[in-house]
């Protein structure tokens, strides 16, 4: 199974590589101890392989690679896999749209693990430490499976997808999306997060059918952004 975390994020701090490094560092410390879960990361890189962390410790290489990236460009790109690299079971894509803001970012993080408790809650749990990150501000969190959005299985093209799971930062109440299998509010962040089933797969008719009703209810109260509105 093929699992994909999407986000539009805004940072607050100024961008330095110790910076984002030390986010990014952050972010992996959440994830479940999977099995093939990397050690050693490295960001890609087309001349070579460039050590971005080993057991979470930053590097100097890595350390000097972005300064320099940040001195040179005005816009930032990593992208981080394990050993394995395009065979990584996970691989994070985090890169600013200047063109926007330059403190806004899309973070992508695709998974591919065949782990048994990579469920419902495995995945929730992910999605809520990811809100409590305080150095990021999010305008969505959103989980998909075999590339739901990807393969234009979404009611709408300008929206976002709701998927597996979509956290919105916004009180929103389980009579206003009654297709949900689950609504979970979050007073402390005033966010919600909106689970369409127990268990999604983006391949099966039943399940996509059930995301898209999420969708059009979301739509329908004010709940769900245009892309260009992030």
């Amino acid at each position: 199974m093929l699992y994909i975390i999407n986000s539009i994020l805004y940072r607050g701090n100024l961008t330095t590589a110790e910076r984002l490094l030390d986010e990014l560092k952050n972010l992996i410390r959440i994830f479940p101890e999977w099995d093939r879960k990397p050690n050693e990361w490295l960001i890609a890189n087309p001349a070579k392989d460039i050590m971005a962390f080993s057991h979470l410790e930053i590097s100097t290489e890595a350390l000097e690679y972005l300064r320099d990236t940040i001195l040179k460009r005005k816009s930032v790109s990593i992208v981080l896999a394990g050993e394995e690299k395009d065979d990584s079971p996970v691989i994070i894509w985090f890169h600013n749209t200047p063109a926007v803001s330059v403190d806004r970012y899309s973070l992508t993080i695709a998974i591919r693990s065949p782990q048994d408790f990579n469920d419902r809650h495995a995945f929730q749990k992910i999605i809520e430490d990811m809100s409590m990150l305080t150095q990021w501000s999010y305008s969505f969190i959103s989980l998909e499976t075999e590339q739901y959005r990807m393969k234009q299985r979404s009611v709408f093209e300008d929206r976002l997808a709701a998927g597996w799971m979509l956290l919105l930062p916004k009180e929103i109440s389980s009579e206003e999306v009654p297709s949900a299998a689950d609504v979970i509010n979050y007073p402390e962040t005033k966010s919600t997060l909106i689970i369409t089933k127990d268990k999604f797969d983006g391949n099966s008719d039943a399940d996509i059918t059930c995301a898209n009703n999420v969708e059009i209810e979301l739509a329908g109260n004010g709940f769900l952004p245009k892309w260009f509105d992030l």
